[in-house]
C-alpha cells in the first residue's frame, strides 16, 4: 500500500507478479499460450507477444486470448506469503484488484475486468465463484471481520484533546497543524457517523454524495447530513477496478 509508481517496492512487485503470471502461463498454457510469453521486437525494444497482441482497441479475440490467461491464473493462484494466517486459501479481491493493475496498467491493455468478464466460465466468474467456496469453509474470508474496529471512547478522548488545546479542527487557521487537525477529524467523521471504512472509502469520498436535509421531529424543524455511499456495504465478493 505504501508503494508508488516511482519506488522500488512497486517495480519489484510489479516484477514479481509479472515472473508469476509469465511462469504459470508457460507451466499450465496450452501450446498457443506459451507462445504469448516470448519475447518479440516491439519498435525500438522488446516486449512479450502478450502484451504486443493484446495492447491498444479491445476486440472480442482480443478478450478471448486474455480471459483464458486469466482463468488460468484464477484457478492456479493461492496466498502464498507462508507467514500468513490465509496461506494456501484463494486470493483477496483486494490483491487481485493490485495485481492486474501490476500486471496491465502501463501496458495499455483496456478491460473492465469486474463487467468484461462475467460470462459463464469466464475469469471474474470463475474467481466469485471461488470465493464463494471459500466462504463456506472459512465465513470470515474478505469480510474485514477483526481487521477495523471501534474505539467505544474515541468521542470523549477527542474532546480531552480538545479542551486540552491539544486539538483544534475548528481553527480557520492557514497554518499546517490546523490544516491537519481539521483533516484528522473528518476522517474520523466519516468513518463514526457514515461509515466509510478504509482508505478508499475516504479518499474517493465526492463532495456531492455529501446531502444536506431538513425534517420534522416532534413539530420542530431538524437539519442533518446525509452522506451517500457509492460503495457496496454488502460484502459482496468482487474486483473493483473500472479498468486495467
Amino acid at each position: 500500500m505504501e508503494s508508488t509508481v516511482n519506488s522500488r517496492v512497486y517495480e519489484k512487485s510489479r516484477n514479481g507478479v509479472e515472473k508469476r503470471f509469465i511462469d504459470t502461463i508457460s507451466k499450465y498454457g496450452s501450446e498457443s499460450m506459451k507462445q504469448l510469453t516470448l519475447f518479440c521486437d516491439d519498435c525500438f525494444m522488446k516486449e512479450r507477444v502478450f502484451y504486443v497482441t493484446l495492447h491498444g482497441k479491445g476486440s472480442e479475440v482480443k478478450r478471448f486470448i486474455l480471459n483464458k490467461c486469466l482463468v488460468k491464473i484464477a484457478l492456479k493462484w493461492r496466498n502464498n506469503k507462508k507467514n500468513s494466517n490465509d496461506y494456501g486459501k484463494q486470493l483477496q479481491p483486494s490483491t487481485w484488484n493490485k495485481m492486474l493493475k501490476y500486471l496491465f496498467s502501463e501496458k495499455n491493455i483496456n478491460y473492465h475486468f469486474a463487467n468484461d468478464f462475467n460470462g459463464d466460465g469466464e475469469f471474474h466468474a470463475v474467481l466469485t465463484t471461488l470465493w464463494a467456496k471459500q466462504r463456506e469453509e472459512d465465513p470470515t474470508f474478505a469480510s474485514g471481520v477483526g481487521t477495523s474496529t471501534f474505539d467505544m471512547n474515541a468521542d470523549f478522548k477527542i474532546r480531552e484533546q480538545f479542551r486540552s488545546g491539544k486539538f483544534n479542527p475548528f481553527s480557520m487557521e492557514l497554518t499546517e497543524a490546523a490544516y491537519k487537525d481539521r483533516l484528522k477529524y473528518a476522517i474520523y467523521c466519516l468513518g463514526r457517523y457514515f461509515l466509510c471504512r478504509g482508505r478508499s472509502e475516504i479518499a474517493y469520498c465526492e463532495w456531492k454524495q455529501v446531502k444536506f436535509h431538513e425534517g420534522l421531529v416532534n413539530g420542530e424543524v431538524e437539519e442533518y447530513i446525509e452522506v451517500v455511499h457509492s460503495f457496496d456495504k454488502s460484502h459482496k465478493l468482487s474486483i473493483t477496478n473500472t479498468s486495467s
